[in-house]
C-alpha cells in the first residue's frame, strides 16, 4: 500500500511539473504570437508608407512632366510668334516699298 501511495504520489509530482512546464510554454507561446503579430503590423504599416511614398513620387513625376511639356509648348509658341512677327515685319516692310515705288510711278 506504502508503495502505491508512493506511485500515485510520484505521478501527482510529474503531472503537476508537466502541467507547469505546459503553463510556461504557453506563456512563451504568447509572447511569441504577440510579437510576431506586432511585426506583421509593423510590416503592413511600412509597406503602406512605402507605396503612398511611390505614389507620391509618380505623382511628383506626372507634374514635373506636365511642366515641361508646358514649358516646351510656351517656348514653341513664342518661337512661332516671333518668327511671325518677323514675317510680319518682313512683309510690312515689302508692303512699304512696293506702295512707295507706287507712289513713284504715278507721279511722272
Amino acid at each position: 500500500m506504502v508503495r502505491r501511495v508512493a506511485k500515485v504520489h510520484k505521478r501527482a509530482s510529474n503531472v503537476m511539473k508537466l502541467a507547469l512546464e505546459n503553463e510556461k510554454l504557453r506563456a512563451e507561446l504568447k509572447g511569441m504570437t504577440d510579437r510576431l503579430e506586432a511585426a506583421e503590423r509593423k510590416r503592413q504599416e511600412i509597406a503602406r508608407k512605402h507605396q503612398e511614398q511611390k505614389r507620391l513620387e509618380e505623382d511628383a513625376e506626372d507634374e514635373i512632366s506636365k511642366a515641361e511639356e508646358n514649358t516646351l509648348r510656351r517656348e514653341e509658341d513664342a518661337t512661332v510668334d516671333h518668327d511671325r512677327a518677323s514675317t510680319d515685319e518682313e512683309g510690312d516692310s515689302q508692303d512699304e516699298q512696293d506702295a512707295s515705288g507706287v507712289e513713284e510711278e504715278a507721279s511722272p
